[in-house]
């Protein structure tokens, strides 16, 4: 890939896999970052070094060759023991355990209930689509909340997406891991919003 850089936010993917990137874009911007992208598809990817850049062209070539438009990189299927996980994640905090374990189990309930739609990870930040359909979504949300405003829309819309594994190495909170109980419960809020229509 030519002019690839350290990434600190997000990148957009343009096609033929040449990367533009967009550094240090505070939260807020990134659905207007949708806007300004030149090419086909959009690759957003976080810069927090957790989860693996060698799998952005697997996602590339999943968009350009599967017929979907949508993408999600689940950091779901890659995991042995999410227990052992969370648990080195979280210091053995308890309370931390509990609510990121079975919150994000929640979250794709919640999903199912409230789209008939299952994603094993709703929350996932490393997400594919094609340029046209994400602009149509019209972002508004930022944080968390956009990863699951996405998952609301194209569910609106009957959007197909292919879920494939992602390498993912998570942060300890000691490293800078700030995903928090309020984060989530914004989360399954944006979920009931955009299922109520209230945008």
């Amino acid at each position: 890939m030519r002019g690839r850089r350290r990434l600190d936010d997000h990148v957009v993917v343009r096609s033929k896999l040449a990367i533009r990137s967009f550094v240090r874009l505070p939260p807020a911007l990134r659905p207007k970052l949708v806007g300004h992208a030149r090419g086909n598809l959009i690759v957003f990817f976080p810069g927090d070094a957790e989860y693996s850049v060698e799998d952005i062209p697997g996602m590339v070539a999943a968009l350009m060759g599967s017929g979907f438009r949508a993408v999600i990189g689940t950091r779901a299927v890659k995991c042995t023991n999410l227990s052992r996980s969370l648990r080195h994640v979280y210091n053995n905090n308890w309370i931390l355990y509990v609510t990121s374990k079975y919150g994000g189990m929640l979250l794709s309930i919640a999903t199912l209930l409230l789209y008939n739609r299952y994603f094993s990870d709703v929350l996932s930040s490393f997400k594919g689509y094609d340029a046209q359909l994400l602009r149509a979504l019209n972002l508004e949300s930022s944080g968390l909340d956009l990863e699951t405003e996405i998952v609301a829309k194209l569910s609106h819309r009957q959007e197909y997406v292919m879920e494939m594994p992602a390498n993912f190495k998570p942060r300890t909170r000691q490293q800078g891991k700030k995903t928090s109980a309020m984060d989530g419960l914004r989360a399954l809020g944006a979920l009931v919003r955009f299922r109520l229509g209230k945008h």
